[in-house]
């Protein structure tokens, strides 16, 4: 919290803020190419879904670049949001184009290996090492910080360094059990869906040891909400597929677990010793009080400075996020992020409308001819290898056991990813569905009391997913056939408005990042 933002490298570890402009403007570029491409492929435009991606940008635009003469954080932690939410409605977008729906599944899941082998390397060999060297420096360390080494600071900071904990390029535990969970509970469930199915045991083998692992791991965090987010996504991935409309019942996670914070809000304060929960509640209220003085919010960056002065007195932080979905989206962009909260709603409940029968038919996995085995291990070890440049500082790349780890992860990335493909694209479309919404329903109910969506290194991959699950309206033609007219130019320019945006923050934000 008090590190310069210019020289802190941010959420991805190695990737300052220009580096992470540059992200933003590639997942906004990649987003006007699905979008232009489902365009000219002749299956038209949601075009009120990418209106209510675009409605909030504005504000963030005026927090980042123009209000006060412009603050270069406001900007960054804008840019990651919107580039965030348009890559959740380019994932909508692909529903009735199952090759590509299927490949970008693949990698997202597969992400979960790395993160496991990353979160290894933390917990078996860097936190051993800093707990040596505080031993070795104690009084050092403390001093550092002005700290009495009998203090209470003291106390809360070495009892905090002794915990062990894995984050991989999170920089919070939290969010790295949430990403976790929700890749154990969709890994599970494809395990589950091999039963009778002819696919080969080492595939099977494979989703059920990430599947282990992930679970391993959520638990060996410590994570409350981590954990109950884990076995909550595993019930609903047993039951939720024979109640019908998955995508729909994943939104019963957001009312649970908004209505867990205010429950707990309610309740004695020191029920049980129980804290986690009581603070969310705290992070509420000092949302609300917000927004009630701020109707256009205080920009992504802004939320610490104003919950220092609406917080509740009981309230002993000073947090920079709400540490909740909805009330971090009002406190970033105002009353215009209602339209955030609407395409999260609108894009889930048309995950299940009935398709017409020519999509319905484009849908079976069957009728497309599979990518070659070694086109989709490539792709996935190339997603692997640029974030691991990205995320990697030039002074800390070695050929030690942690430079082993990290390319272990990235060769096991290519596994995992065949993996995943394999047994997607040998499964009805309604499992793939079931999965997907598995996972959608798991960071939904963990993004309610923590920073998943709103973590910079997080935010994308969560809103993918969730995308993943949901859809849009189709319009009925099928692959391969020419649209019976050409759209218009007004929906040009709604495919192309994300690429005019990642322009913006070339031209812009980037540049001052560079300079700075």
């Amino acid at each position: 919290f008090d590190v310069d933002p210019l020289i802190s490298p941010g959420a991805i570890e190695g990737l300052g803020p220009a580096g992470g402009f540059a992200l933003d403007a590639l997942l906004l570029v990649s987003s006007a190419a699905i979008l232009l491409g489902r365009l000219r492929s002749g299956r038209g435009l949601d075009a009120i879904a990418v209106l209510l991606a675009a409605i909030p940008v504005p504000v963030l635009l005026w927090h980042g670049l123009w209000q006060d003469g412009g603050d270069l954080e406001q900007a960054r932690r804008g840019t990651s949001l919107a580039a965030a939410w348009f890559v959740f409605v380019a994932a909508l977008h692909l529903r009735d184009r199952p090759l590509d729906r299927t490949l970008l599944a693949a990698g997202l899941l597969a992400a979960a290996v790395p993160w496991l082998v990353r979160g290894a390397e933390q917990w078996f060999l860097e936190h051993p090492r800093m707990v040596a060297h505080f031993e070795a420096h104690r009084a050092e360390v403390l001093a550092s910080f002005g700290w009495a080494e009998d203090g209470e600071a003291a106390r809360l900071y070495e009892r905090r360094l002794r915990q062990r904990e894995m984050f991989g390029w999170f920089g919070l535990s939290n969010v790295w059990s949430a990403a976790v969970a929700a890749c154990a509970v969709a890994w599970a469930r494809l395990a589950a869906a091999t039963r009778g199915r002819s696919i080969e045991s080492g595939t099977i083998a494979v989703a059920a040891a990430i599947a282990l692992g992930g679970v391993v791991g959520v638990l060996a965090n410590g994570s409350k909400g981590g954990i109950a987010a884990l076995f909550a996504g595993l019930a609903f991935a047993w039951f939720a597929p024979r109640m019908g409309s998955p995508s729909r019942l994943a939104l019963v996670a957001i009312p649970i677990g908004l209505l867990a914070i205010v429950v707990r809000g309610l309740l004695p304060e020191g029920l049980f010793g129980e804290r986690s929960l009581l603070f969310r509640w705290h992070y509420l209220q000092g949302a609300w009080s917000t927004l009630l003085e701020n109707p256009l919010g205080v920009g992504p960056a802004g939320v610490q400075e104003a919950y220092l002065l609406h917080k509740p007195e009981r309230s002993p932080e000073v947090v920079q996020s709400a540490h909740s979905m909805l009330p971090d989206a009002f406190l970033a962009a105002g009353a215009f992020a209602i339209a955030w909260i609407g395409l999260l709603l609108r894009g889930l409940w048309r995950g299940t409308d009935p398709p017409s029968a020519e999509a319905a038919a484009s849908e079976s996995m069957g009728t497309i001819r599979p990518l070659p085995t070694l086109l989709v291990m490539l792709v996935m070890v190339a997603m692997a290898v640029v974030v691991s440049v990205l995320a990697t500082p030039a002074a800390s790349v070695s050929f030690g056991v942690e430079a082993i780890g990290r390319w272990v992860g990235i060769a096991a990335i290519a596994l995992a990813g065949l993996a995943a493909w394999t047994i997607l694209r040998s499964v009805p479309s309604a499992i793939v569905s079931a999965t997907l919404s598995a996972a959608a329903f798991t960071l939904l109910l963990q993004g309610q009391i923590e920073t998943t969506f709103f973590n910079q290194g997080a935010m994308a991959w969560a809103l993918a997913m969730v995308g993943l699950a949901g859809g849009v309206a189709t319009s009925g033609v099928s692959p391969g056939t020419p649209p019976t007219r050409s759209p218009g130019v007004s929906r040009h320019l709604l495919a192309v408005l994300p690429a005019v945006l990642a322009a913006v923050v070339l031209v812009g934000p980037f540049r001052s990042a560079v300079e700075a």
